[in-house]
């Protein structure tokens, strides 16, 4: 009986190690192939890409400019200026650095010490999250812009009976969309004036 048990014994250590052995190659390779550095582009955000436009131009542009020395600046009774020439943005440039809308529009930037939205800041910012993923695109700002947007366009067909209803539903939609954002705002403790 002890020498079946030590049979026994000595086949289950001999089946462990080779798979054991088997386990560690295939281990091995696979962490050779992680050890591998991997190539892979990220693409560059379009505010950076503008922005590195934007002082290449600068630079381009204004290589042979030479500021005036310490000197030059103390006998002009401190006047004295660089004489830098401001190459201006591309449109697409402006678009990329968030200095106007996507579709060009003038944007109404929130100033220092502002309280509230204006009702022209509101539908800017129902129109930004009327474009992101998820659930910031599903609330009440975005869905007032999003109706404001269909309108717009409805404005522009013919009056018929189907318009006038579909204006009908826009309406409905938006009052609904203004209510949920008064409830919410009364909640958080600020005024929704729209």
């Amino acid at each position: 009986m002890a020498t079946a048990a030590t049979i026994a014994a000595a086949a289950i250590s001999a089946a462990g190690s080779i798979g054991g052995g088997a386990l560690a190659a295939q281990g091995a390779s696979k962490a050779a192939r992680a050890a591998r550095p991997q190539q892979r582009t990220i693409p560059i955000p379009p505010f950076a890409k503008a922005g590195q436009e934007l002082v290449a131009r600068d630079l381009a542009l204004n290589m042979n400019a030479v500021p005036p020395s310490f000197m030059d600046f103390v006998n002009s009774g401190g006047t004295a200026t660089f004489p830098f020439q401001d190459p201006g943005l591309s449109p697409l440039e402006a678009r990329q650095l968030g200095i106007v809308g996507p579709q060009g529009q003038q944007v109404p930037f929130v100033q220092r010490g502002q309280g509230q939205l204006t009702p022209q800041q509101l539908m800017y910012l129902g129109m930004q999250l009327a474009h992101l993923k998820g659930m910031a695109g599903k609330g009440p700002l975005a869905n007032i812009f999003r109706a404001a947007a269909r309108e717009e366009h409805l404005k522009d067909l013919p009056q018929t009976p189907g318009r006038v209803a579909r204006e009908g539903r826009i309406e409905s939609c938006v009052e609904r969309a203004k209510k949920r954002l008064s409830e919410r705002s009364r909640a958080a403790g600020t005024v929704f004036g729209g």
